[in-house]
């Protein structure tokens, strides 16, 4: 399932890191760690599917 969700994930780290850039709080080459690490994009694609999973569990979406 992670490898289904890295693409938005990318996608949102881009669009973070442009509204960090336009917001003045970062300059370009440092919000490109967020979009070009793929240790991150992998742990946050891990963490959301995990997460999915745990909120499937405890409201019985699961059958």
């Amino acid at each position: 399932m992670t490898q289904h969700l890295t693409p938005f994930i990318r996608i949102g780290l881009r669009i973070f890191g442009g509204f960090m850039i336009g917001r003045g709080y970062t300059d370009e080459a440092t919000a490109a760690i967020f979009y070009e690490d793929p240790n991150l994009i992998g742990a946050i694609a891990l963490g959301v599917s995990e997460g999915w999973y745990l909120l499937a569990k405890r409201f019985d979406w699961m059958k």
